[in-house]
Order: structure tokens, then C-alpha cells, then sequence
């Protein structure tokens, strides 16, 4: 997987669990090799193995140097306006690629849950988590085409709301002690009801 060779990974890891089917870490290399088969998840992957290899302290400076620097090309771009066209696509990349890191492993292990290899896979709380992700987003998507069909705008309110409960709802799961997090499910709740 850091080599970015997710097939070659794929036989090593289903290998693996031939061996020994409880050997949990090549169950997650597998889930992990499976997900690579997809472009954009596989460049976040790669991207994430190179900052796992990264000393902590460079890590952290990088995440905050790049939101540092996001919030000063925002701020040029309301000094300068010209500059607004060349900043605007590098900020709203940036938005997206952090939405994308929040959701991109439960948004695949929902398209998982449709191939029944990968269902397999999952873990159980992978498969609630894949589950949760798919209500969220298809309740976004039916929001929004409503919105637009109806031209009612508190329903654009309501896909907003879905879309962005998408983040809190999928991470109410401690994955290490394999069991619901009741501190995040809490605070998913009292999100959600604010």
C-alpha cells in the first residue's frame, strides 16, 4: 500500500487472512486495499501513508501551515480583488479536500457494503458506519433535488444540515475499543440539535 501497489497488496493481505482468517490488522489492509482500487480514495491514502511516515511535530506543522496559509490567501483576495479568480479555486480545494479526509472512509466503506467482497471485509462498526454515511448523504441529495424542484428554500437549509451531520454522525464509533463512543454521541446529538 505505501508503494501504492493496492492489487499486489490485495493478494498479500487475502493471503494473510487464508492463513490466519483472524488476524485483524490484514483485515484492515485488506478493507484498505480494497478501497484503492478507487482513484480519489487511493491519492488520499498514498497521501496519508507519506504524512504517517513524517515525524509528529512536521506533521502538525504542515496541517497548520496550510490552513495558515489558505487564511491569508483569503485575505488578499479581500484586499486585492483582482487576485480573487487565482485564490477563490486554491481555497475552495482546500475546503473540499478537508470535508473529503472527514468522510472519505466511511463514504467507502458505504460503497463497500455493495460488493460483497467488501462487505465481508467491514467490520461491523466499518458496515454502521457505511450505513450512516449512506442515510446522510441520500438524504442531503433528496433535499436538495426537492429544494430545487419546489423551489423551497428551507430545504436547501435541510441538505446543508444532512450534509454537513455527515461528520459527527460517522465518527460516533471508538474503531480502537470497537464499540459507540457515548462522548461523540452526545455531542453529534446536541450538534444536531442546534
Amino acid at each position: 500500500l505505501h508503494r501504492g501497489d493496492h492489487q499486489k497488496a490485495l493478494e498479500h493481505f487475502s493471503e494473510a487472512l487464508r492463513i490466519n482468517p483472524n488476524m485483524e490488522w490484514a483485515r484492515s489492509g485488506l478493507v484498505e486495499a480494497l478501497k484503492a482500487k478507487y482513484w480519489i480514495y487511493r491519492i488520499l491514502l498514498q497521501f496519508f501513508l507519506w504524512m504517517s511516515t513524517l515525524p509528529v511535530k512536521l506533521r502538525s506543522g504542515l496541517i497548520i501551515g496550510a490552513f495558515i496559509l489558505v487564511r491569508i490567501l483569503r485575505g488578499l483576495s479581500r484586499t486585492y480583488p483582482d487576485l480573487q479568480p487565482f485564490i477563490t479555486p486554491i481555497v475552495v480545494c482546500y475546503a473540499f479536500l478537508a470535508f473529503l479526509t472527514w468522510i472519505i472512509a466511511p463514504m467507502f466503506n458505504w460503497i463497500l457494503s455493495f460488493n460483497q467482497f467488501g462487505r465481508q471485509a467491514l467490520s461491523r462498526i466499518q458496515r454502521i458506519q457505511g450505513r450512516l454515511f449512506g442515510i446522510f448523504f441520500l438524504a442531503t441529495v433528496i433535499s436538495l433535488i426537492t429544494g430545487l424542484i419546489f423551489h423551497v428554500n428551507t430545504l436547501f437549509l435541510l441538505a446543508a444540515f444532512f450534509g454537513f451531520m455527515i461528520i459527527p454522525a460517522t465518527n460516533v464509533f471508538d474503531e480502537e475499543e470497537n464499540r459507540l463512543s457515548l462522548r461523540a454521541t452526545v455531542f453529534t446529538i446536541l450538534l444536531g440539535l442546534v
